[in-house]
């Protein structure tokens, strides 16, 4: 992902998320306006960004009814914490390196951290 401007002039994970110059659009994909901005750009988010952590943070919060773990006592509170954190250090690269960046990269650590670090 890192090196693919570097050998093909584009960015390879851009370019399939954008429909790679076949005019569909791919319907994985939420494009989010960036604000102050006079071109009109936007942020890109795969669905895989949301769907593969929420399933984890789906199933901790099961976990937490299941075993009668309070909110803030159980697993579903940090991974969630974690997710956002992760996110926000996604769009913090991303505004400073202005280059697309894998979100999951930064997700899997802050939500599955949390989980390993409190699992018994």
């Amino acid at each position: 992902v890192f090196i693919s401007p570097l050998l093909f002039k584009k960015s390879v994970m851009l370019e399939v998320a954008k429909g790679a110059g076949t005019g569909e659009t791919v319907p994985m994909l939420l494009r989010i306006p960036q604000h102050n901005d006079p071109l009109g750009g936007e942020r890109m988010l795969g669905f895989g960004d949301i769907a593969l952590p929420g399933l984890l943070v789906s199933y901790l919060l099961r976990f937490d009814k299941l075993s009668k773990k309070s909110l803030l006592g159980g697993y579903f509170t940090p991974c969630v914490v974690g997710y956002f954190f992760g996110l926000a250090a996604a769009t913090a690269v991303l505004a400073i390196t202005h280059a697309g960046q894998p979100a999951l990269l930064y997700l899997v650590p802050g939500t599955l951290g949390p989980t390993l670090l409190l699992g018994r």
